[in-house]
């Protein structure tokens, strides 16, 4: 066992910790990640202060942040789909899928190319994340506190793009407005019915899902792998509380597919990540708040009755957020089994 392993991504916590401790002070923020030993950090913090070019703090920002993006990627839904990369805030042609081309002979004309063409832009939205930690944590936790924040931010940014690429109710999601069949029940026959279903909503859309996979909760994927057959043999022997295979294709779990403020209002999602545009700008940044009021609530009503202090609580509140933007380009590229009760 390695016990000097660290998690990748360890170093932007290492510089939100900095940064929560030290303020907006950037020169104190370098001093103290000097201090510390904390190569990466130092570096973005000594070109915050010094007279660096753009591109070189954009280097040393991007070094700082590519092992927590990857990190990201790994437990978000939209990192383990892969959906097609696109830039952002840039005129983008998708097609409708019917462009086909033809084998010809020596002599034959080549055809004109059919199908159309629309222009999307993929206008940017922010995701954000805020953990509030007590102040006495990263004063005095060392490198267990830098591991356990760095574990913290990636759920809270993960799960929160999570909602927002895939929650029906969400009007900016791949999944509004997509094909969706309300779910006939939990027997056999009606899981087999529904998941039949969408794949049929799909494939009448002309779409392959040569990359489809399943996407749904980690409590439906429990309760598929649970369910029995005739005989008492496992209806779906390859799928599992974390995963797996359904129907031949592969199955990606998140704890937020539930709908928006209705943890118990579950649904699955049948995903072709080729029919999927996603941008972002590769970054990451970090926020610190220590003398605000804050309401601890991931549905915030923005009434003060509920406000907490921060600084009467010996509390910092540490925000990561990066700018993200998705596209559905086809309809049946996202296809919603709405209203499961498994």
């Amino acid at each position: 066992m390695n016990l000097n392993h660290r998690p990748p991504g360890v170093e932007a916590a290492q510089y939100a910790i900095a940064k929560a401790l030290t303020g907006d002070d950037p020169v104190a923020t370098e001093a103290f990640c000097r201090a510390r030993g904390w190569d990466a950090a130092t570096r973005v913090a000594k070109a915050a202060v010094s007279e660096t070019t753009t591109g070189e703090f954009a280097a040393a920002s991007a070094a700082l942040t590519s092992g927590f993006i990857a990190s990201l990627r790994q437990i978000s839904v939209i990192g383990r789909l892969a959906p097609r990369r696109a830039p952002l805030n840039v005129r983008t042609l998708v097609g409708d899928g019917t462009v086909a081309g033809k084998v010809l002979n020596e002599s034959e004309p080549s055809p004109a190319i059919e199908g159309s063409y629309s222009a999307v832009t993929l206008t940017p939205r922010r995701a954000q994340a805020t953990v509030v930690v007590t102040r006495e944590v990263i004063e005095r936790g060392g490198a267990l506190a830098e591991e356990s924040l760095n574990a913290e931010l990636l759920r809270a940014l993960a799960r929160a793009e999570d909602y927002g690429f895939l929650d029906p109710t969400n009007a900016g999601s791949v999944s509004f407005g997509a094909p969706t069949i309300t779910s006939t029940g939990s027997a056999l026959a009606a899981v087999d019915a529904d998941l039949r279903s969408a794949l049929q909503a799909a494939y009448d859309r002309e779409i392959s899902l040569e990359r489809g996979a399943w996407v749904m909760h980690p409590q439906t994927c429990t309760y598929l792998a649970a369910l029995r057959g005739s005989g008492g043999a496992p209806a779906y022997p390859n799928v599992a509380a974390r995963g797996g295979t359904l129907l031949g294709l592969p199955v990606v779990t998140s704890t937020a597919i539930v709908r928006r403020g209705s943890p118990s209002e579950r649904y699955v999602a049948l995903v072709d990540p080729d029919e999927i545009l996603f941008a972002s700008d590769g970054a990451v940044t970090f926020e610190r708040a220590a003398d605000a009021a804050i309401e601890m609530s991931d549905t915030p009503s923005g009434g003060t009755a509920s406000l907490r202090s921060l600084w009467q609580n010996q509390l910092l509140a540490l925000r990561a957020q990066r700018w993200v933007a998705w596209h559905s380009v086809r309809p049946g590229g996202v296809v919603v089994i709405d209203a499961v009760s498994y």
